[in-house]
């Protein structure tokens, strides 16, 4: 019995990233109950949003409707925010395009703090990106807001231009 607890144990450790799959043989049951609640290690997620947004007369945080990927389940799509399930560093990325009549101006926040930002003027579609690479704790939570009175272009379709990706290295 002890032996099949084991051999679950080792393959659930090696199959998530953890450890070297070896337990301890006074710790074989603990190790087998423990295995189901190893969190994974790869964290990442790809959003886009595929349509116009703004301007608006206020700041708003920018939805994104369709979700490429959300390994680790880190991205809320109903509040369109990336909460950091685990601590490390992230890399965290950002792309947008401008209206043919407007500005584009958006920011990257870390909880309450401004990371960065991108604007995009002048001729009709500019494209605009930024990337930061920058620690996170768990339960830190980013997100992008377009500015009062801005603009983001989308029309659907294969030409997807504003997005936001991140990833823990």
């Amino acid at each position: 019995m002890y032996e099949v607890q084991a051999a679950i144990c080792i393959v659930c450790l090696v199959l998530s990233g953890y450890g070297n799959g070896e337990c301890a043989a006074s710790d074989q049951i603990s190790c087998t109950c423990s295995c189901p609640s190893v969190t994974p290690k790869v964290v990442a997620f790809s959003v886009m949003r595929t349509t116009s947004m703004g301007p608006f007369n206020v700041d708003t945080i920018i939805s994104f409707d369709r979700i490429l990927s959300n390994t680790g389940g880190g991205f809320n799509q109903q509040t369109s925010k990336f909460t950091a399930p685990q601590s490390g560093t992230y890399v965290l990325s950002m792309s947008v395009s401008s209206t043919g009549s407007g500005f584009s101006w958006v920011r990257m926040y870390k909880n309450t703090e401004n990371l960065v930002s991108v604007h995009a003027y002048g001729g009709p579609h500019d494209m605009a990106s930024n990337q930061v690479i920058v620690p996170l704790k768990e339960g830190d939570t980013v997100w992008l807001d377009l500015a009062a009175t801005a603009t983001i272009y989308g029309q659907g379709g294969p030409r997807i231009y504003n997005t936001f990706s991140g990833f823990k290295l």
